[in-house]
Order: structure tokens, then C-alpha cells, then sequence
């Protein structure tokens, strides 16, 4: 895996706008489909879930969202954080957090559209 650090700034700069231009009409979708959660079951959200495009959907956005996360919080550390070790503490953290919410993330998806016992 390639450090952030290591990336040039304009790259970096280039693929925030790219991961924000992605989340919105993936943010938009899934915000249209928010307010009908509430009234499914359990069985029919699952169900919801297990449609091929809305699966695709769902992990689009939360790898998307993940990596866009990443980024900001990485060039906030950069920006912001003067104490080299602080910063590769807080970048490595950073980073743990958020590759186990995306981790726990797909592997809800998974279990949820393979049939894993409740």
C-alpha cells in the first residue's frame, strides 16, 4: 500500500474532488431511501439489501465514503499536526478506525446478503 505521504499533493488534492463528486450521487441515493428503512422489517431490509444494484450501491458508498474520510483526515493531520511522531500516531490511528468501520461495514453487508444466522 502506497503512504499517503508519498503521494504528490496534487494527486492527493485530485482524488478528494473525485471521492466528493462519487459521494454525491451515492449520498443523494441513499438519502431518498433513508426514510423508508424505518417502516421495514428486519426480513425486508435484508431483502432490500440483497438486490444486486443496491448491494453495489451500498458498498460503493461506504469504500467511497471511507476513502474519502481517509484523505480529509489525513490532510488535516498534515496540515495541522507540527509534531512528527504525534502525526504518524494520529495518521495510524486514523487509519485503523477507519479501515475497521469499512471492514465491519462490508462484512455486515456480506452476512446480511449470504444469509448468516441473526
Amino acid at each position: 500500500m502506497t503512504k499517503v505521504s508519498s503521494v504528490r499533493p496534487r494527486t492527493l488534492w485530485a482524488l478528494e474532488r473525485i471521492t466528493a463528486l462519487c459521494l454525491i450521487p451515492l449520498g443523494l441515493w441513499f438519502a431518498l431511501h433513508l426514510p423508508r428503512f424505518q417502516s421495514l422489517s428486519r426480513e425486508a431490509f435484508v431483502s432490500w439489501c440483497k438486490e444486486p444494484l443496491h448491494l453495489a450501491l451500498l458498498a460503493a458508498f461506504l469504500i467511497i465514503a471511507s476513502l474519502h474520510a481517509r484523505l480529509g483526515l489525513d490532510t488535516i493531520i498534515e496540515d495541522y499536526v507540527s509534531d512528527q511522531r504525534l502525526r504518524r500516531h494520529a495518521r495510524w490511528l486514523s487509519g485503523l478506525l477507519l479501515n475497521g468501520s469499512l471492514s465491519m461495514g462490508l462484512l455486515a453487508l456480506g452476512a446480511m446478503t449470504l444469509g448468516a444466522p441473526s
